[in-house]
């Protein structure tokens, strides 16, 4: 038996597919690219995966992966040149690795590019670091059992960076990973909205998923 850990892309039409679809898309192409993987037991096996944490729908990524296990080792450049070839254009691979242990466990942040149109001319930059740095903000989600949630912002945004120009606005985010949980960009636009910001979202995009090693971040 091998592990390894498969990057892939998704963009283009493929964003307004769901985490399942793309879950299923990917074990279709594994089965048509003939990978030995090993299976479920039980009266309906499926393939040994484990998947990122979901990415919501209509964003874009270049750092979606998930974790595979093989019967038998498989040289990578294969395995990627093999499936490949039976996935759509814009849901590619684009390395492998066999090298990261303890992946899910140790998964600990994540990175957005969210690119945002500006409704006015004015400077915002400063205006977003201020409304940010505000250490009381409260973010309030409801569930899918209807039960309100709220979260605090910093306990989950380790860091933005604001580029502006005349016309948008482009953060790059990192957010933390609690058992599991994050938030999502869309509600960091929306509290800025809230607080009065004139903004458009236009695009977002997970960049990289990140790692703990002591107190050290280290993407993967």
């Amino acid at each position: 038996m091998k592990k390894y850990i498969v990057f892939f892309k998704k963009k283009g039409y493929l964003i307004y597919i769901s985490s399942l679809d793309t879950v299923q898309v990917i074990t279709r192409a594994l089965r048509r690219a003939n990978i030995p993987f090993s299976q479920t037991e039980g009266f309906s096996p499926h393939p040994k995966l484990s998947f990122a944490p979901s990415l919501s729908l209509g964003f874009a990524s270049n750092s979606e992966f998930f974790e595979i296990e093989l019967r038998e080792p498989w040289p990578k450049e294969k395995l990627k040149e093999n499936l490949n070839k039976e996935l759509p254009y814009h849901l590619k691979v684009t390395k492998i690795r066999d090298d990261i242990h303890k992946v899910f466990s140790d998964l600990s942040a994540h990175s957005f590019s969210v690119l945002i149109k500006k409704e006015n001319k004015i400077n915002l930059k400063e205006k977003i670091y201020s409304i940010i740095e505000d250490g009381n903000l409260k973010i309030t989600k409801i569930n899918k059992k209807g039960k309100k949630i709220i979260y605090e912002l910093k306990d989950y945004l380790l860091n933005v960076d604001v580029i502006e120009n005349r016309e948008c606005l482009l953060m790059d985010v990192l957010l933390n990973i609690k058992n599991g949980k994050s938030l999502n960009p869309k509600d960091i636009i929306d509290l800025l909205k809230n607080q009065g910001l004139a903004l458009s979202l236009l695009r977002i995009k997970r960049t990289g998923f990140f790692i703990k090693k002591g107190k050290e971040l280290i993407k993967i």
